[in-house]
């Protein structure tokens, strides 16, 4: 808010010059045809200083030229860059009109409606003014069309972007052009497509003794850990891996785990992944917890997750990770029930369509109707899936098994 502040003061500044200057050529001009007309009946010792008089007039009508136009861009750009402050795109776009392209035409009547030749000079306005002000019109406009469009409009515009880059004759590498629609999506996916969901969540209550939290922060290797009260919605902070092991080391483990906490911050699963890198920045933390819109919890989501969908996954020497999906054999496939309904198809050749559901364990559940249990059979585009393991409530693994008439499909 600051920043739109000061753009705002800074624009208002050159304004105040820019009406100086007409005013002062206003004054100037007079003086000067009066001095031109004396002129006439003077000696030609004086046509120096006619010459100069002309040579002024000139020099200021440059000078308000080139305020004006830093005036329209700069209006230009703020309009563009802070359009979100606005109702609507078609109010943005007359707010713009109005301000950016009136404004300097205004102003370039003023200066030759007091000369002879006014509308041969209106005529020739430097093209280029307009040109900018057109071009800047386009781009705030699309930017609100794009802020305004569906998920499916903003994977084209991401990809019309990144094609003018390649167009340019940018060299971007697989690997980069990964981390640019990682970093273009960030205002379209929402935290609640990263997080860990609650049923995956680590937390330890608040009667935890700390020696315990901290076996299992070194044992488990979690730099942070969720305290909860009497529920996981009732969460009372964030346990630190340096806290618990300097109260242990220090206090003997004498501390109660209340008393080395840190407070949580809490994020809606709807917002995007922008939203949530500048809630980290704010309150220079790395972890999140995730409430629905009941206000419950839904998952907790770390820096980790953001960059994650950003540059792809990141694996340490410490981290032990089962592979999404393993093939047994040309028939059956063991998967991670967490695995997309898209990657899955992409995977092994089958057209299931995800509707409600994102997961084959979404699927899975969908078409149960209850509660999971291992062995739990279903049939779905001729595929059969098989409940394996469970976590919990989640499902863990699931075994599909291909018949030979849907291998040999086209």
């Amino acid at each position: 808010m600051i920043d739109v502040l000061l753009r705002f003061i800074v624009f208002f500044c050159v304004f105040l010059v820019y009406l100086i200057f007409i005013f002062s050529y206003r004054v100037f001009n007079g003086t000067s045809t009066r001095l031109i007309l004396l002129s006439k009946f003077e000696e030609d010792d004086n046509s120096n200083l006619v010459q100069n008089v002309i040579l002024s007039q000139s020099f200021i009508r440059i000078l308000i030229g080139f305020l004006a136009l830093g005036l329209s861009i700069q209006t230009a750009f703020i309009f563009y860059l802070y359009s979100n402050i606005f109702l609507n795109t078609w109010l943005d776009t007359l707010i713009y009109f109005l301000v950016s392209m009136i404004f300097p035409l205004f102003g370039y009547s003023l200066v030759y409606v007091l000369n002879d030749k006014a509308v041969e000079k209106l005529i020739g306005i430097p093209k280029f003014i307009l040109i900018m002000n057109i071009s800047i019109l386009k781009l705030s406009f699309i930017r609100k069309i794009r802020n305004s469009s569906d998920s499916n409009g903003n994977e084209e515009n991401d990809a019309a972007e990144i094609d003018a880059l390649e167009a340019a004759g940018l060299s971007v590498d697989p690997e980069e052009m990964k981390m640019i629609q990682g970093i273009l999506k960030m205002d379209i996916v929402k935290v609640r497509e990263i997080m860990k969901p609650r049923v995956d969540m680590i937390v330890v209550e608040s009667d935890r003794d700390l020696n315990n939290v901290s076996n299992l922060m070194i044992e488990d290797g979690y730099s942070k850990i969720p305290v909860i009260g009497d529920s996981i919605d009732d969460i009372l902070g964030i346990a630190y891996a340096r806290d618990v092991l300097k109260s242990v080391t220090q206090h003997e483990g004498r501390l109660k785990i209340e008393e080395i906490l840190r407070p949580a911050i809490f994020v809606p699963e709807s917002q995007n992944l922008e939203q949530l890198l500048r809630e980290f920045q704010k309150h220079q933390t790395r972890m999140a917890i995730v409430i629905d819109e009941h206000g419950g919890i839904s998952g907790l989501v770390t820096v980790t997750d953001l960059i994650e969908e950003i540059v792809g996954e990141l694996i340490d020497e410490f981290d032990v990770k089962d592979p999404d999906i393993r093939r047994i054999n040309e028939s059956i496939t063991i998967v991670d029930a967490r695995m997309t309904v898209a990657d899955l198809n992409e995977e092994i050749g089958t057209d299931i369509l995800a509707q409600g559901f994102d997961t084959i364990g979404g699927l899975v559940y969908k078409e149960l109707g209850k509660m999971p249990e291992v062995g739990d059979h279903i049939e779905v585009d001729n595929l059969n899936i098989t409940i394996q393991s469970t976590i919990g409530r989640r499902i863990g693994k699931l075994r599909l098994y291909i018949p030979q008439t849907k291998r040999n499909s086209p």
